[in-house]
């Protein structure tokens, strides 16, 4: 057994391990975390691109049961499908969700299907008898961070958080039209239609209404539409969607959530440009305060990549 203290800020944790006669080369350090010989505070984490607090205590067991090949296909699994591990440890999973790609199944055709990212996070779980409870979901044609926790327990202390508005949600899109003003925030009150499958605007008072709230700021304008940061106070089904179509700027590439006659403009997008970019949250079980973040896809910094910014 070999025990390290992080004594350094922002270094990734098959960093600090290569570092050491036992573990000679990034690649063997990787192998190890992968493989679950790796503990942080107790606690095994299993992604080698994993930032170490600084403070932290760092073990490593040649001893500790690994994972089996059965996982490691697993992996492999997800990559095929382009799905990233962002992190894990013994309790939690974070990954990165192409477009195209349900969090979860809703109806029985899509659960006949199979194609979810849970089933694929359910496989990959399967060997450390574990299963993947969904934490919160993104839209199919949103990419970006999702939170699963390994036991049903643990995914009901992480939607508490979600119900109490604690974790951070950051959200990076493309709206069509220029706006003007530097930052506000949306408020509306909507209402799931569970046979269209559809977030409807609402009013306050009536049926299974909710109020909605998002806060935004620009990051960047272009000729014929809007870069922005979006962070959820709450989080409803499909709510930027519709929100942002509520304030005359739907989102670039939207389909469903559009107001009858409207011409769009900016670039074209095969999906809505919308990414789950940062989530921060407590960890249910250390309550220590987690944070990621998943890189802009290439199809979507491509839209804005060949086009001049606006002064």
């Amino acid at each position: 057994m070999h025990i390290l203290l992080a004594d350094q800020p922002d270094r990734r944790l098959d960093q600090w391990l290569s570092e050491h006669p036992e573990l000679p080369s990034r690649r063997k350090a990787q192998e190890a975390i992968e493989r679950g010989k790796v503990a942080v505070n107790d606690v095994v984490v299993r992604e080698p691109g994993y930032k170490v607090p600084v403070g932290a205590s760092m073990v490593y067991d040649p001893r500790r049961k690994g994972t089996s090949v059965a996982q490691h296909r697993g992996r492999e699994l997800l990559v095929q499908a382009g799905v990233k591990i962002v992190f894990e440890d013994d309790h939690i999973l974070v990954l990165d969700k192409p477009a195209g790609m349900l969090t979860d199944t809703a109806t029985h055709q899509q659960a006949r299907a199979g194609n979810s990212l849970r089933h694929l996070a359910t496989d990959y779980l399967r060997p450390q008898d574990k299963l993947a409870w969904v934490a919160h979901r993104i839209d199919r044609d949103t990419s970006g961070l999702v939170l699963f926790a390994k036991t049903e327990e643990l995914s009901l202390k992480l939607r508490e958080q979600f119900e109490a508005h604690t974790p951070e949600r950051v959200y990076w899109a493309l709206v069509q039209g220029v706006i003007e003003e530097k930052s506000g925030t949306w408020e509306h009150w909507m209402a799931w239609n569970a046979g269209r499958r559809h977030q409807l605007p609402s009013e306050a008072g009536k049926r299974h209404a909710a109020l909605a709230v998002a806060h935004w700021r620009v990051l960047e304008r272009y000729p014929t539409f809007t870069a922005l940061e979006v962070k959820l106070h709450t989080g409803k089904r499909n709510q930027i969607r519709l929100q942002a179509q509520l304030v005359g700027h739907p989102l670039v590439g939207e389909t469903q959530y559009l107001p009858e006659e409207h011409k769009p403009c900016g670039p074209r997008s095969k999906r809505q440009a919308l990414h789950a970019q940062r989530l921060a949250f407590d960890h249910p079980v250390t309550g220590a305060r987690l944070s990621f973040e998943a890189p802009i896809p290439a199809e979507l910094t491509a839209l804005v990549r060949a086009r001049p910014a606006r002064p």
